[in-house]
């Protein structure tokens, strides 16, 4: 969206990725909030800005990317629990209470909230039209900057 020219630096996990930042052996990267928030509040790493529409409630002081000047942009990283195509619908349910109901308790929220996650909670069927919004979305971006797959 704006132009810039980054060289891709393959990593097996965001951990050998933050470590590479931190001894400033890469300059930038892009990660999660809960990956990078302790290296940011421990003085290790400098926060630039959050990828989502707006500000995260977790990390008051980082703009995001569209206050910055990149209008329009907007990624967010989500987690999503998954099951085989034919698991029963009355697994699917109570699967989805029991972690509901888990990722509600106060020391939950607390631990997420603290790194700078906000804990958005949706219905199975919510959880299924977000997937399939964004296999379009990156698959559409995917094939309009040519990448291809590395060996």
């Amino acid at each position: 969206m704006t132009g810039t020219t980054f060289n891709h630096v393959p990593y097996k996990g965001g951990g050998p990725a933050i470590q590479d930042l931190i001894a400033n052996r890469v300059q930038a990267l892009f990660t999660t909030p809960l990956a990078a928030n302790p290296h940011v509040q421990a003085g290790r790493l400098r926060l630039l800005g959050v990828t989502s529409a707006k500000r995260a409630a977790g990390l008051p002081n980082a703009p995001s990317l569209a206050e910055t000047g990149v209008k329009g942009y907007d990624v967010s990283t989500w987690y999503m629990l998954l099951a085989p195509a034919r698991t029963p619908q009355t697994i699917i349910a109570q699967v989805h209470r029991d972690a509901s109901a888990g990722l509600k308790q106060p020391d939950a929220v607390k631990v997420l909230g603290s790194d700078g996650a906000e804990l958005v909670l949706s219905s199975p069927e919510q959880a299924s039209k977000l997937l399939q919004s964004e296999l379009k979305r990156w698959s559409a971006t995917i094939k309009q900057a040519n990448l291809k797959p590395e060996d």
